[in-house]
């Protein structure tokens, strides 16, 4: 799903089968419609200083406190926005804030007493067994736990990559694979170098690396990953990114089987207001 630059409107473009979709938005406004994280079928928007979560295919829409006065580089959500445990949370370069329904402001929120050793991504981070996972550009990982409301950066896994090698802000991925941890990190060179996806030994407390997906698909970006079970068999054991040739009917992907990306990396359009969006038709 996309937002072309200053259109109330959204594009859905099935990167498997080659279709394109649009969808009218001017229920949410004049305003240029920013897209921040997908789940579940429902999306993080904002519109100027609004910020709204809606179900583009139902059209319902929650409205949220407007935004506060901070450089915010990730904001997302965990749970259905029906469910009561139901928060919003977002990052800044100095602490991090939460939303839940009922509230009539966000609340601010300060870091653990070791953040200076977490080198935070421009990824979204997700919830996994109570609390929120953040993955660190160099491979740690920090949580947040909603309950007691602080973060702290965990002592394992330790970070495989040296400060020095260490991805930019929006080049390591991580996301949550039937009950176990994923993360996903491409070469040195960025997106156009080959990819290296771990899953962590929750038992040792490790990153072990995979060389095979199986039968897994996996749609990869900074505002929301997600992994499938391939709907196609030609489809697995593939890394999709948000990347398309000129008329939108092929959409880029990096086999884990030959090492090679298809189409040709280079050239391609890449949207820049857009998350991985799965359908969610319930009333």
């Amino acid at each position: 799903m996309y937002c072309p630059k200053d259109a109330s409107q959204c594009m859905f473009i099935d990167p498997l089968y080659g279709k394109e979709y649009c969808m009218d938005l001017k229920f949410l406004g004049s305003d240029r419609i920013t897209l921040h994280f997908s789940k579940d079928g429902w999306v993080l928007v904002s519109c100027g200083e609004n910020i709204f979560i809606i179900n583009p295919f139902t059209r319902k829409t929650i409205k949220l406190p407007p935004r506060l006065n901070r450089s915010c580089h990730c904001l997302s959500f965990y749970s259905e926005p029906t469910s009561p445990d139901f928060m919003v949370f977002g990052i800044y370069y100095f602490g991090l804030f939460t939303w839940s329904p009922g509230e009539t402001r966000w609340n601010e929120l300060s870091g653990s007493s070791n953040e200076g050793e977490f080198h935070d991504a421009c990824n979204n981070p997700i919830f996994f067994r109570g609390e929120v996972y953040y993955l660190g550009r160099t491979g740690n990982l920090a949580v947040f736990n909603p309950k007691t409301k602080l973060r702290r950066v965990l002592d394992w896994p330790e970070p495989f990559l040296s400060d020095e090698l260490a991805r930019d802000e929006e080049d390591c991925y991580l996301m949550e694979i039937e009950g176990e941890l994923f993360s996903v990190f491409p070469g040195n060179e960025g997106i156009e170098d080959s990819f290296q996806v771990f899953k962590l030994d929750q038992s040792e407390m490790d990153w072990i690396e995979l060389h095979d997906l199986g039968d897994l698909t996996l749609f990869i970006d900074r505002r929301n990953s997600i992994a499938k079970r391939a709907p196609l068999r030609n489809c697995a054991n593939r890394i999709y990114f948000p990347r398309f040739d000129d008329d939108n009917k092929h959409g880029a992907f990096y086999s884990m089987e030959t090492h090679k990306y298809y189409p040709k990396v280079c050239g391609l359009m890449e949207p820049l207001n857009c998350v991985w969006i799965e359908p969610n038709l319930k009333p």
